[in-house]
């Protein structure tokens, strides 16, 4: 199950075999829990980020099924960033510098467009066929009205959460980067850095600042992701007067090549790739792909 509420499916087109990603939701869900202006806020934000390169286009949205409603977006043939790290257990430093600069230009998109995503997880992020990154889900993100705004809200992914988040104290755009942080040590070290199987001891962990970094991680690295770990917000890198430029300054970035990585003309570390027999779901977990059939749902453009 992936965002508040609601399933991922896949779907082909009987006709014409078109590949689409669908969100189906529960109407009953959606009326017993009161979500109907969660829902029409979170398709305004797909409408704003429609000609963005970091998000998969929302296509159309099925409504007269008595049950479900379906939204269809753009399908996205590479899978998650998740499978790829569990296949490769961790990345070389050139591969996860490579998506950590790909997930930082997504954040600066999205702040741009005064938009918190709050759930920023190896989990919600799929593999385009040119081999770069772009978001699966919008559920948690919320737009500010003005771009100090504070929001309260607990939610996201306790390995992911920022101290700001549990210990409630109002955020922003500040634990994006946190989780920036925690994913570029988990493609780095193989598991998140405040890894625990207890919740409660993850929270400790994150709010005491208790992780370990392996002797073998890059120097330069390590001091990155400490610059993103920092506990006080107005500490951390993104956040200061500088914003993101902080991290494409910084000494893992020397030389990297910024404006080719915004045009997507730098090589990716990874593109999928498919043999004409091969299924269109290859790169997703077989076991947990729900296929549909679009021509069984009113489907409108």
């Amino acid at each position: 199950k992936y965002g508040r509420f609601g399933n991922f499916h896949f779907c082909q087109t009987k006709k014409d075999y078109k590949n689409y990603l669908v969100r189906i939701l529960k109407k009953s869900v959606i009326l017993e829990k009161k979500l109907f202006d969660k829902i029409l806020d979170e398709l305004k934000l797909y409408e704003k980020l429609r000609n963005s390169l970091f998000f998969p286009k929302l296509i159309g949205i099925a409504t007269n099924d008595p049950k479900y409603l379906a939204l269809f977006m753009d399908y996205v043939p590479g899978g998650k960033l998740r499978t790829l790290l569990n296949n490769k257990k961790k990345l070389p430093l050139e591969h996860a510098k490579f998506y950590a600069a790909n997930i930082l230009l997504i954040l600066e998109n999205l702040h741009k467009n005064k938009i918190i995503y709050r759930d920023l997880k190896p989990d919600n992020l799929l593999i385009k066929e040119n081999g770069y990154l772009t978001m699966l889900d919008i559920s948690y993100a919320k737009e500010l009205k003005n771009k100090n705004d504070l929001t309260y809200t607990l939610c996201g992914t306790p390995n992911y959460l920022a101290p700001e988040i549990i210990l409630n104290k109002g955020y922003n755009y500040s634990i994006d980067f946190w989780s920036l942080g925690v994913i570029l040590f988990e493609m780095l070290v193989g598991k998140d850095p405040f890894h625990s199987h207890d919740p409660m001891l993850i929270y400790q962990n994150i709010l005491t600042n208790k992780m370990q970094f392996p002797k073998i991680i890059d120097r330069d690295a390590k001091t990155l992701i400490n610059h993103l770990l920092v506990p006080d917000p107005s500490k951390r890198y993104g956040c200061l007067k500088n914003g993101g430029e902080d991290i494409k300054n910084h000494r893992l970035y020397n030389d990297f090549r910024w404006r080719r990585l915004g045009e997507e003309s730098l090589e990716p570390p990874f593109k999928p790739e498919f043999e004409e027999e091969e299924v269109f779901t290859k790169y997703y977990d077989q076991e947990k792909i729900n296929t549909l059939d679009l021509n069984t749902i009113d489907y409108l453009h």
